[in-house]
């Protein structure tokens, strides 16, 4: 397992999990906790996510909108969303996955149950390469399961 603290900003920059051997090419989803009051980020990218690219192609955002509901933008622009709250002082578990054109994220630890909400990119494959995690103006803890 891997920790990761990631201080309140502004920049919304990714912390690429390249480093702890966590890439969109050899997996195709995420098993986290996540521990935070709002704007828990998880990016899914074909680029790395570094000081030079902020960005991420597809994002999960995790206690979005003061914390009221979790979406997915792609390029910063919404495409679907659902209910999943996040809590201030404790860690919550929630998995992400990428597979068959599908970004599908849900609540819990076993993959593909208790599904919160999925999308579809019509225009294209998905091609994920690199998987990050961050936060917009917030502190968020990450517990990564490897």
């Amino acid at each position: 397992m891997v920790q990761l603290s990631i201080p309140a900003n502004n920049l919304s920059k990714y912390h690429s999990l390249t480093n702890y051997g966590i890439t969109g090419t050899n997996r195709n989803h995420l098993l986290f906790d996540l521990k935070g009051c709002k704007d828990g980020h998880i990016g899914l990218s074909k680029t790395e996510m570094d000081s030079k690219n902020k960005k991420a192609t597809y994002e999960i955002i995790v206690g979005g909108s003061n914390n009221t509901w979790t979406y997915i933008r792609q390029n910063n622009e919404y495409k679907s969303g659902g209910s999943a709250i996040i809590a201030c002082n404790r860690f919550l578990p929630f998995w992400v996955s990428w597979e068959n054109n599908m970004i599908k994220f849900g609540r819990g630890h076993e993959l593909h149950k208790n599904q919160v909400l999925s999308w579809t990119d019509p225009n294209t494959a998905l091609d994920i390469k690199y998987v990050g995690v961050g936060t917009y103006g917030f502190h968020i803890d990450y517990n990564i399961y490897l």
